[in-house]
């Protein structure tokens, strides 16, 4: 299982997100990255000045985690991501405890935003939990740091996120569309009033 450990712990781009479960049957998520990464996106969100300590700077890694780590199962359960910590090196971990798998699991959106102010960023995700396939995946600015799974035949095939979102084109015309419609009615009516 460890053996998908990552080997870029100075590629601030770079990151490995990996979902496992222990011989106890716990879940954990495990998030790489490097210590620049880190420091990176906690410097542009919260200012250099945020920290002087590293416990200081565990905490806003925490705060920002916590705003920007997502897993969603079945379309309507959040899993609950608990007991997170930080482990601080130039490979620099969050690691906490993941509660809330349903019995039976058919779809999986996982959302991972934490380094997204990071030019050409991309995260691994490795998802390791069993009963469940094991398969890669990789989160980018492409496809908004989020994957849609959904469990078909034995696998996990991605879903399109384009086949859930309005035409921003179709929403304007409708739109104007209605508001045509609606003068028109109001001028006709409007007409006949003044006569």
């Amino acid at each position: 299982m460890f053996r998908f450990h990552p080997s870029f712990a100075h590629q601030p781009d770079l990151s490995t997100m990996m979902l496992y479960q222990d011989e106890q049957g716990r879940s954990y998520l495990q998030i790489y990255g490097a210590l620049t990464a880190f420091e990176g996106e906690i410097d542009y969100k919260y200012s250099e000045k945020s920290y002087k300590t590293p416990e200081q700077f565990k905490q806003l890694v925490l705060k920002h985690f916590k705003k920007n780590v997502f897993f969603i199962v079945n379309s309507n359960d959040t899993l609950r991501l608990e007991r997170p910590q930080v482990i601080l090196g130039h490979e620099t971990k969050v690691v906490c405890e993941v509660f809330g798998f349903p019995k039976k699991i058919n779809e999986l959106m996982i959302k991972n935003t934490m380094f997204i102010d990071i030019p050409n960023n991309q995260s691994l995700v490795i998802l390791l939990q069993k009963g469940l396939p094991v398969q890669q995946f990789k989160l980018n600015n492409s496809n908004q740091q989020q994957v849609n799974l959904k469990l078909t035949n034995g696998n996990w095939e991605l879903v399109n996120l384009d086949q859930y979102k309005f035409n921003f084109w179709i929403v304007i015309i409708v739109i104007s569309l209605v508001f045509l419609g609606s003068f028109i009615l109001y001028t006709k009516r409007f007409k006949k009033a003044v006569k």
